[in-house]
């Protein structure tokens, strides 16, 4: 069930992405067809989604970092010009696995109050930390959909973080590497 080499490109390139936002303390190097598509020097999540998604949008993120009720979030959220049309550009990293929660995206999205447009979805890549009892990650076959224990309690807590972060709007000087 092989598709066309693009598209077989594009799928790693995916799985690639994730793999340097969800360990950014990992130096990870993708070239294509002898053209450098990711270099991520392992130094941090700032310099992962600036080897992911470039200086524009780096130069655009506001800190996250709130630790609550043996729940830690930390990360970056897009100020509000960083706003899409669609869900892209959503990163969610629990206990150092890329997942998708409609709930969790739900909290981020909340935690903006009305500084976003309708219709507009907030960029992010946060990494939540929870006791390893808390999830179950035999949900879905690749592992890609999480059951928390209490899921109120981690909205909460994103929606809190998001807030204060948003409240401070100050943007994250990156350097280029």
């Amino acid at each position: 069930f092989v598709k066309s080499a693009s598209v077989e490109a594009a799928r790693v390139s995916d799985v690639i992405l994730r793999t340097i936002l969800a360990h950014p303390e990992v130096s990870i190097r993708f070239v294509n067809n002898h053209k450098m598509i990711y270099h991520s020097p392992g130094s941090g999540l700032k310099d992962a989604i600036l080897s992911v998604y470039g200086t524009q949008i780096a130069n655009q993120l506001l800190p996250v970092e709130m630790e609550k009720d043996s729940i830690f979030v930390n990360g970056y959220i897009g100020a509000q010009e960083l706003s899409r049309q669609s869900h892209a550009g959503q990163t969610l990293i629990v206990n150092g696995r890329v997942i998708q929660s409609k709930l969790l995206s739900e909290a981020v999205q909340k935690g903006y109050g009305q500084s976003l447009m309708i219709g507009r979805f907030p960029f992010f890549v946060l990494n939540i930390g929870l006791p390893f009892a808390s999830v179950d990650v035999n949900v879905h076959p690749q592992k890609t959909e999480v059951r928390f224990a209490d899921p109120l309690a981690i909205g909460q807590c994103i929606t809190e973080a998001v807030s204060r972060a948003v409240s401070a709007k100050q943007p994250a000087q990156t350097k280029a590497f």
